[in-house]
């Protein structure tokens, strides 16, 4: 082999070794995010006016409040690196799996209006919420709610919960307001308002003819 033949040799087994080591290294320090939904990278990079190339962890670190109404966005794989989220809006998309919010414990602000949401559990860990909008999607169960203790404002309007007991757990110190839509609060029977109304003494329930 000639000496040109091994400076070549030496200088692609180089190349290669440092463009792994790279890729290693940021994959194992997670520096670059991926987002799996193209609608909710789009709208986070209009957020951080950066309409090309890699997004990184010291991009949003400092981030305190994102508007992503009516983007059509379907996964939000990729905001659970948003830890400095306070008001969060989420309004007007299609998202049915809230996993990626459950570690975002600064957000006190939430709004999940018309979405394709049935499972809320993620939430429960979310205690510094004091606004928290769920109306119009496929709710079921309120379970995951009882530790939100510090909300000021829910709504549950047009969700197809049956049950209003689990609201109890939030405990009768609770003074938050809780909003219902008038048609759906009545077709609750009397025992179940009755009870909500007796273990949430402090509570104000805005039974409304808005979805809001």
């Amino acid at each position: 082999m000639s000496a040109i033949t091994k400076f070549t040799v030496l200088i692609v087994l180089f190349a290669s070794f440092s463009f792994n080591s790279c890729t290693k290294e940021d994959i194992v320090q997670g520096n670059e995010i991926v987002f799996e939904d193209y609608n909710l990278e789009q709208a986070i990079r209009t957020a951080l006016d950066k309409p090309e190339g890699a997004i990184y962890l010291d991009d949003v670190k400092d981030i305190e409040e994102l508007n992503l109404v009516g983007f059509n966005i379907t996964t939000l794989s990729g905001i659970e690196h948003f830890t400095s989220l306070s008001i969060l809006d989420l309004e007007g998309n299609t998202i049915s799996d809230l996993t990626p919010l459950a570690n975002l414990t600064s957000l006190t602000f939430l709004n999940l209006r018309n979405n394709e949401i049935a499972d809320i559990t993620p939430l429960s860990g979310l205690i510094n919420l004091t606004e928290l909008f769920l109306c119009s999607n496929h709710i079921d169960n309120l379970s995951a709610l009882a530790t939100l203790i510090n909300l000021e404002m829910l709504t549950l309007a047009a969700n197809p919960f049956n049950e209003l007991a689990p609201l109890c757990d939030l405990g009768t110190d609770f003074s938050g307001t809780i909003g219902f839509h008038t048609l759906q609060y009545m077709l609750f029977d009397e025992q179940q308002t009755t009870h909500l109304e007796k273990c949430l003494p402090n509570a104000y329930l805005w039974v409304s003819g808005d979805v809001i």
